[in-house]
């Protein structure tokens, strides 16, 4: 059952980095854009995407792990290790975007903030959706019962 629930995790997490690595070079293409950086190309802005997302994606495995196989305990380590990832992947990301464009710290933050913001209501947007998709399916799905 824990390698099952390990397997669903690195499932959900693939999906999620896919779809925000799409709307993340999107997002940073414009932001770019808006914010006159030096590069405002499209191959720069999903290059970071990439990048962002695969570690991401990889600091992501080890609290799903940690979540699947040890239960409870392993549960507490898990929130501790996202509060913890989450501000690594913040400062990664900001790197990423200071390196390959040549910004400021300062400015690199700013793009990073307007893109966490945006992340943070699409996401939202998301779930919602995907919450109203699967309860109209668990509905329907009762009926045949």
């Amino acid at each position: 059952m824990p390698f099952s629930t390990f397997l669903i995790a690195v499932l959900v997490s693939f999906i999620s980095t896919a779809v925000f690595f799409a709307l993340n070079g999107l997002f940073l293409k414009l932001i770019s854009s808006w914010l006159e950086f030096s590069d405002d190309d499209w191959k720069t802005a999903y290059k970071v995407a990439l990048y962002a997302g695969l570690v991401s994606f990889g600091l992501s495995m080890i609290p799903a792990f940690f979540s699947a196989f040890f239960l409870t305990t392993g549960r507490i380590a898990a929130l501790v290790i996202n509060v913890l990832f989450a501000a690594v992947n913040a400062v990664v990301f900001i790197w990423f975007i200071r390196k390959y464009y040549d910004e400021t710290w300062g400015r690199a933050a700013l793009a990073w903030l307007i893109i966490f913001v945006i992340n943070i209501i699409v996401g939202f947007i998301l779930g919602l959706v995907i919450g109203v998709l699967a309860t109209a399916f668990a509905f329907t799905a009762t009926q045949f019962v």
